[in-house]
């Protein structure tokens, strides 16, 4: 089971917000972002150290938020699936990718340029600074980028099943 992190939002009262891992490794809190943990003690470790973070001056503590993180609640991820959220599943777990693959863009990704049936493709170049970012070619011959949480592996490339 896969569990996330959702506490109140200060910044619009009544709404909830996840804390996910950001592209540094540090955890940081968004409405629309959520970072799904292995476990229930994985999460309250994450809880912890988000915590500390707060009270060594790493984060602000704005609008009460060690308060907030200290009331936070650990839901599965059925809980959250469907909504208009990115899951951060594979940024954790360190998934690679690599050219050949045959990946899925997540439903909640959109972009005009990709097929309208067929969110399927072949990543062609793994980019990025951090080499966190694929290129797709999709059926209809265009090419475009894509972070590794909008995407799902369907089927590894020949060179790499092993």
């Amino acid at each position: 089971m896969k569990y996330a992190i959702r506490i109140e939002s200060a910044s619009f009262p009544g709404r909830k917000c996840y804390l996910y891992k950001n592209a540094r490794g540090f955890i940081d809190r968004h409405l629309n972002r959520a970072s799904l943990w292995n476990s229930r003690a994985s999460a309250i470790m994450a809880i912890e150290l988000y915590r500390r973070e707060i009270k060594n001056g790493t984060v602000s503590n704005e609008s009460d938020l060690d308060h907030r993180v200290r009331f936070a609640e650990i839901v599965l991820k059925d809980e959250i699936e469907g909504s208009s959220l990115v899951i951060f599943e594979n940024y954790h777990e360190k998934t690679a990718f690599s050219v050949g693959d045959i990946v899925k863009v997540k439903p909640n990704v959109h972009d005009a340029q990709m097929p309208k049936f067929d969110r399927t493709g072949h990543v062609v170049q793994v980019v990025g600074r951090r080499r966190d970012q694929v290129l797709i070619m999709f059926s209809n011959d265009n090419v475009l980028k894509f972070h590794f949480c909008q995407i799902e592996k369907i089927k590894k490339s020949l060179q790499n099943a092993k």
